[in-house]
Protein backbone atom coordinates (compact mmCIF):
# COMPACT_ATOMS: atom_id res chain seq x y z
CA UNK A 1 0.00 0.00 0.00
CA UNK A 2 1.65 3.19 -0.95
CA UNK A 3 0.90 6.67 0.94
CA UNK A 4 -1.66 7.84 -1.73
CA UNK A 5 -3.60 4.62 -0.81
CA UNK A 6 -4.39 5.48 2.77
CA UNK A 7 -6.38 8.72 1.57
CA UNK A 8 -6.86 11.94 4.29
CA UNK A 9 -8.42 12.30 7.27
CA UNK A 10 -8.17 9.11 8.79
CA UNK A 11 -6.82 8.44 12.14
CA UNK A 12 -7.40 9.83 15.53
CA UNK A 13 -3.97 9.26 16.76
CA UNK A 14 -0.94 8.26 15.08
CA UNK A 15 1.92 6.86 17.83
CA UNK A 16 5.89 6.59 16.87
CA UNK A 17 8.07 4.79 19.62
CA UNK A 18 11.97 4.70 18.85
CA UNK A 19 11.76 4.69 15.19
CA UNK A 20 12.54 8.11 14.30
CA UNK A 21 15.89 7.73 14.27
CA UNK A 22 15.78 5.21 11.51
CA UNK A 23 13.52 7.40 9.27
CA UNK A 24 15.48 8.41 5.95
CA UNK A 25 13.37 11.77 5.27
CA UNK A 26 11.97 12.42 9.23
CA UNK A 27 10.07 15.79 7.26
CA UNK A 28 8.12 14.16 4.74
CA UNK A 29 7.07 11.23 7.56
CA UNK A 30 5.73 14.15 9.55
CA UNK A 31 4.11 15.57 6.62
CA UNK A 32 2.49 12.32 5.81
CA UNK A 33 1.42 12.39 9.58
CA UNK A 34 -0.19 15.73 8.91
CA UNK A 35 -1.52 14.19 6.02
CA UNK A 36 -3.72 11.10 7.60
CA UNK A 37 -4.72 12.46 10.83
CA UNK A 38 -8.46 13.15 11.09
CA UNK A 39 -8.91 17.18 10.81
CA UNK A 40 -11.31 18.61 13.60
CA UNK A 41 -14.81 19.11 12.64
CA UNK A 42 -15.74 21.86 15.43
CA UNK A 43 -19.62 22.19 13.82
CA UNK A 44 -19.39 18.45 15.02
CA UNK A 45 -17.71 18.40 17.47
CA UNK A 46 -14.98 16.00 16.57
CA UNK A 47 -11.30 16.83 17.55
CA UNK A 48 -8.64 16.68 14.79
CA UNK A 49 -6.11 13.94 15.76
CA UNK A 50 -3.34 13.44 17.74
CA UNK A 51 0.48 12.61 17.90
CA UNK A 52 3.29 11.52 19.65
CA UNK A 53 6.50 10.32 18.61
CA UNK A 54 8.76 9.12 21.21
CA UNK A 55 12.47 8.74 20.78
CA UNK A 56 16.14 8.41 22.33
CA UNK A 57 18.07 11.86 22.38
CA UNK A 58 21.68 12.22 21.33
CA UNK A 59 22.53 14.71 24.12
CA UNK A 60 20.75 12.23 27.23
CA UNK A 61 22.42 12.77 30.36
CA UNK A 62 26.07 11.34 30.91
CA UNK A 63 24.45 9.01 33.14
CA UNK A 64 21.67 7.27 30.48
CA UNK A 65 24.67 7.27 28.19
CA UNK A 66 26.74 5.13 30.51
CA UNK A 67 24.50 2.77 30.67
CA UNK A 68 23.98 2.59 26.97
CA UNK A 69 27.60 2.40 26.61
CA UNK A 70 27.73 -0.64 29.11
CA UNK A 71 24.41 -2.48 27.70
CA UNK A 72 26.24 -1.98 24.30
CA UNK A 73 29.30 -4.10 25.43
CA UNK A 74 28.59 -6.34 27.98
CA UNK A 75 24.70 -7.11 28.44
CA UNK A 76 22.97 -7.09 25.33
CA UNK A 77 23.60 -10.75 22.84
CA UNK A 78 25.90 -10.31 20.56
CA UNK A 79 24.30 -9.72 17.71
CA UNK A 80 23.28 -6.90 18.90
CA UNK A 81 26.58 -5.79 20.04
CA UNK A 82 28.21 -6.22 16.03
CA UNK A 83 25.78 -3.64 15.16
CA UNK A 84 26.77 -1.37 17.92
CA UNK A 85 23.43 -1.25 19.87
CA UNK A 86 21.75 -0.34 21.30
CA UNK A 87 24.52 2.67 21.90
CA UNK A 88 24.20 3.35 17.42
CA UNK A 89 20.45 4.12 18.12
CA UNK A 90 21.57 6.88 20.80
CA UNK A 91 24.58 8.07 18.24
CA UNK A 92 21.47 8.30 15.03
CA UNK A 93 19.27 10.35 17.19
CA UNK A 94 18.08 14.06 17.53
CA UNK A 95 18.46 16.49 20.27
CA UNK A 96 15.50 18.55 21.53
CA UNK A 97 16.43 21.66 19.28
CA UNK A 98 16.67 19.31 16.05
CA UNK A 99 13.62 17.57 16.76
CA UNK A 100 12.00 21.51 16.75
CA UNK A 101 13.51 21.59 13.71
CA UNK A 102 12.48 18.95 11.78
CA UNK A 103 8.55 19.82 13.37
CA UNK A 104 8.95 23.17 12.19
CA UNK A 105 10.14 22.31 8.44
CA UNK A 106 6.95 20.01 8.12
CA UNK A 107 2.95 20.37 7.69
CA UNK A 108 2.22 19.65 11.41
CA UNK A 109 0.89 23.21 12.86
CA UNK A 110 0.44 22.59 16.69
CA UNK A 111 3.41 20.45 18.31
CA UNK A 112 5.89 20.78 20.75
CA UNK A 113 8.91 18.69 21.72
CA UNK A 114 9.41 17.90 25.30
CA UNK A 115 12.38 16.35 26.81
CA UNK A 116 13.42 13.78 29.42
CA UNK A 117 16.39 12.29 30.81
CA UNK A 118 16.87 10.07 28.11
CA UNK A 119 14.18 10.61 25.66
CA UNK A 120 11.61 13.26 23.75
CA UNK A 121 8.83 13.50 22.11
CA UNK A 122 7.01 15.56 19.17
CA UNK A 123 3.49 15.83 20.56
CA UNK A 124 0.68 17.60 19.36
CA UNK A 125 -2.83 17.70 17.62
CA UNK A 126 -4.56 19.34 14.84
CA UNK A 127 -6.93 21.13 17.18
Amino acid sequence: MTPSELGRDLGSNVVSTLSLHHWGDPVSVLDEIARVLRRPKPADGRPGGSFLIFDLRRDMALPFYLLLWFATHRVVPRALRRVHEPLGSRDASFTPLEAAHLAGQSRLAKWRVTRGPLWLTIEGSLD
